[in-house]
């Protein structure tokens, strides 16, 4: 995995590249946590990438980690907590 940061006008952007052995890994069913402080950013915020063939699977895969304030936005922009 390749991570980065970089500023463009008012905006940080937060490169995460992945190959191939990763791809792999997110098909076993297991995400990836890239927590952001190690990049250098002072909060204690991860970022998870996870993959699943549908939505029910995303969600499945994600169960585990959901607490009561959790809310979830689906691709078509709606929510669910």
């Amino acid at each position: 995995m390749v991570k980065f940061t970089a500023s463009k006008d008012d905006s940080i952007i937060v490169g995460l590249g992945i190959e191939e052995g990763n791809v792999e890994r997110l098909r076993e069913g297991r995400p990836i946590m890239v927590k952001l402080k190690d990049m250098g950013f002072a909060e204690p915020i991860e970022i998870m990438i996870f993959y699943g063939k549908t939505e029910a699977d995303l969600v499945a895969l994600v169960q585990p980690y959901l607490g009561n304030d959790t809310v979830i936005q689906d691709e078509r922009g709606g929510e669910r907590g």
